[in-house]
Formats: structure tokens, C-alpha cells, sequence
């Protein structure tokens, strides 16, 4: 809004602008504000670079070091060559929502930056709110997408929750190389750790058998690592899949997923998948409340899943005992007769004599 100007507003003294017939919009656009010409300019340098790595000029590691100058040059410019007074108040807005979302999707990622990245970020979204639609190629800015997609999985998600979110909060319309810088900027010098996730869910058939497995899981270790779905006893593998695949698309998975389920009918449900996961993937059957322990203290201290899923039969090994009733004989008082001539036997009528 502040950039551009009332009707009733007086124009400055501006020097002619002379338009011709290959006066290009890009050219326009710089005309008025300079800064959207370092970002049109980054974003061709960053893809004509991606073109080279395809083209097998030069290799993705020089391309990527190449790429995070661009961009570190690209925000420092925009950080200290403008200083727009008319800025000021609307960059302290998206500053605020910026750190915010920032903050949320940390915790959710197990991902943290410093703060020059939200400070980037926010100078960035403040001239990019005022570009227009780029005529750049959509096709490489697919291909770098999936390349990044493929490479910094857990780093391409949280940009892409950030922006999706920032959109809504600040009425923008995200594109692709906005994603593609921000992936770019933040693995080169934004990253300070970036843990690894396993994430783990538990599927169970009954009203609350799964949920409660998980909250007495996630209690216990003081972390809410299981996600539990309870599930119909006539639901189908294929139906399961669909909504086990849509919690996926919303959680990051870094280092593999594990599912624990209640019957061996639904180890069949990763054919159920809509897509390829990105990540290993592990199902165990025979979910209990003892398994959810063991197996998310394994995460939490960082185990791999694939020594989770090797050890868990030997540590978990079935234990059963068998108790036989046990009844109490009477109490009897034995008699004996030295004689041989039946005094034992007298001796006995007599005591049952004096208890009749």
C-alpha cells in the first residue's frame, strides 16, 4: 500500500521516461523501484546457473556455492542500500508475522535459524509484494524445485509451510522461485542445527485403542512423538493408506517413518500409497504400549530405524508363565498300631466317638 501513491498525491520531479516499442515490463518495474531489478536479476542468475548443472557445464557443488553469493548479496542489498521511510511501519508488520511463523514451525520441524534470516526474509517479502508476475521459465523453475525437493527434503518443507502460511497473513501470492530462493538462503547460511526426525504412528482397530496407546506413550516420555489414528474393524488397508498419506504430506519426515499396528493385515497398507516416499519407511505389528516405549525412546535418542527395526525382536521377546491351581489337602492324624492287632484303628473310633 505504501508504495503506491494516492491520486490526489503531487508527482515528484522525475526525469522523462521514454517508452518504445521493445521497452520490456521489467525495464518498467526498475524505472519505479530499482530493488525489483536485483531481484529479477538474482532469480535469472540463480536459474541460468541450475541450466549449467543440466547441461553438465559445471557440477551442482560449484552451482550451489555460486547460488548462496547471489542470494547473500541479493539480501544484503536490499538489508542496507533502502532505507524507504514510507517502509518503515509495513516492514515492522512483517517482521512481527515473519518471526511468528518462524518460531511455530521450528518446534515443528526440529529446525533452527538465526535471526538474520527472519530479517531477510521480511526485507525480501516487502519488495517482492511489489513485483510482478515473472516471465522467467516455469519449467526450470520446476526442475530446480524438484531437485531441491529431492536434496534438502525436511529444509524444502519448512520453506514451503512458512511461505503458505506468510501468504495467507500478509494477502501474497506465493510462487515458485520465492521457494527456491529461500531453500537456497537459508541451507547456505541460515541453518544453525537441523536435527533429524523419525516420526512414528500407531494404527489400532477399536474406538480408543491407538489413541490411548499414544497418550500414554507420549506422557511417559514427556513428548508428543506418536500420532495415533483408531480405526473402524471393517476399514479397508486402501482407506487407512489415504489418511496415514495426508498426515505425511503435512509433517516433515527428515529420517523415516515408523508405523506400529495391531494385526499383520495392515502391513500391506505402504502398497496403498498414493506416492513414493522420500524417506525409509518401517511397519511393526503387534503394537502394545511396551513397544511404543521402547520404540520411541529409541528415536528420541537418535537410533537409526534401521537398528530399531533389527533389535526390537530380540529386546521385545514374549514372556508367558503357566500357574496350575494348587488346593489344600485336609489336615488327617495317622495312627499306628504297634501290635499289628488294630489298636490304630481303635484309637481313631475313639477320637471320632468324642467329636460326634
Amino acid at each position: 500500500m505504501a508504495a503506491t501513491p494516492a491520486l490526489s498525491e503531487p508527482m515528484g520531479q522525475q526525469e522523462p521516461l521514454l517508452i518504445e516499442p521493445q521497452t520490456s515490463l521489467v525495464w518498467l518495474l526498475r524505472a519505479r523501484d530499482p530493488v525489483q531489478g536485483l531481484i529479477y536479476d538474482a532469480q535469472c542468475r540463480v536459474l541460468a546457473l541450475y541450466e549449467a548443472v543440466l547441461s553438465r557445464k559445471t557440477v551442482w557443488e560449484e552451482a550451489q556455492k555460486s547460488m548462496g553469493e547471489e542470494m547473500e548479496t541479493l539480501f544484503d542489498r536490499l538489508i542496507f542500500d533502502n532505507h524507504d521511510a514510507n517502509s518503515s511501519h509495513l516492514l515492522l508488520l512483517i517482521t512481527h508475522q515473519v518471526r511468528e511463523e518462524f518460531y511455530r514451525l521450528e518446534k515443528r520441524f526440529n529446525i533452527q535459524f538465526n535471526g538474520n534470516c527472519i530479517y531477510a526474509l521480511s526485507h525480501y517479502l516487502i519488495h517482492r509484494s511489489r513485483q510482478a508476475q515473472s516471465t522467467m521459465s516455469n519449467e526450470k523453475s520446476r526442475q530446480l524445485e524438484d531437485f531441491l525437493a529431492q536434496k534438502y527434503p525436511l529444509l524444502y518443507r519448512f520453506c514451503e509451510e512458512i511461505l503458505s502460511a506468510l501468504a495467507l497473513k500478509l494477502d501474497i501470492e506465493p510462487r515458485r522461485i520465492d521457494l527456491l530462493l529461500l531453500v537456497l538462503w537459508l541451507q547456505k547460511n541460515g541453518a544453525i542445527s537441523q536435527q533429524q526426525v523419525t516420526r512414528a504412528v500407531i494404527l489400532a482397530h477399536g474406538y480408543a485403542t491407538a489413541s490411548s496407546i499414544a497418550n500414554v506413550a507420549n506422557r511417559l516420555l514427556k513428548s508428543q512423538l506418536f500420532e495415533s489414528f483408531d480405526m473402524p474393524l471393517d476399514v479397508t488397508p486402501e482407506a487407512i493408506a489415504n489418511q496415514v498419506m495426508a498426515w505425511i504430506e503435512s509433517h516433515a519426515l527428515a529420517s523415516g517413518l515408523v508405523i506400529l499396528v495391531d494385526m499383520g493385515s495392515l502391513n500391506a497398507i505402504h502398497s496403498h500409497f498414493n506416492r513414493r516416499l522420500s524417506t525409509p519407511m518401517a511397519i511393526i505389528n503387534n503394537v502394545s504400549t511396551g513397544m511404543a516405549m521402547y520404540v520411541g525412546e529409541r528415536v528420541l535418542q537418535g537410533d537409526m530405524l534401521e537398528d530399531i527395526v533389527r533389535e526390537i525382536g530380540n529386546d521385545l521377546a514374549v514372556e508367558h508363565q503357566l500357574y496350575y491351581p494348587q488346593t489344600d489337602k485336609p489336615r488327617a492324624i495317622l495312627t499306628t498300631c504297634a501290635t499289628g492287632l488294630g489298636g490304630g484303628g481303635e484309637s481313631v473310633g475313639a477320637v471320632k466317638s468324642q467329636h460326634s
